[in-house]
């Protein structure tokens, strides 16, 4: 009987098969909700295959989607989102030195207006790259 290509070839070390087949020994974690779990042990359950099994199969049987478009950033864009980082870097050090002296009378108060400053630079530094910001500050 002849071979194919997707023949598996095996050669026999004592009572031991082995297998050509590359071993899967990466782990890929992934975090789930309890219920999602459930869900697809469920599932796998009903294919009569294991979880990792139907999982694999489900990711990469599945097309990738598009891929997003890369708007290309104006030189004058970039100048001033460098630009608007060294005066963010500038605030920085004016408020590390207020800081030190927060015990003066209306430190606090110009403490308070420099991290407004410091949060609205680092929002126009985003919308300048076309991006925004979630209210912690990393992008969205």
């Amino acid at each position: 009987m002849q071979r194919t290509l997707f023949d598996e070839i095996t050669s026999t070390k004592g009572d031991e098969r082995i297998s050509t087949r590359p071993r899967r020994a990466a782990i890929v974690p992934v975090r789930l909700t309890e219920g999602e779990r459930d869900q697809l042990v469920e599932v796998s359950r009903d294919l009569g295959i294991s979880l990792s099994t139907y999982v694999r199969q489900v990711v990469l049987s599945r097309p990738l989607p598009p891929r997003r478009a890369v708007r290309p950033i104006p030189e004058v864009n970039r100048e001033t989102y460098h630009a608007l980082g060294r005066l963010a870097a500038d605030i920085n050090t004016i408020a590390r030195r207020m800081a030190e002296r927060r015990r003066e009378p209306g430190a606090p108060e110009v403490l308070e207006a420099l991290e407004l400053v410091t949060r609205f630079v680092g929002t126009v530094r985003a919308e300048v790259l076309g991006t925004t910001l979630s209210p912690e500050g990393g992008e969205v």
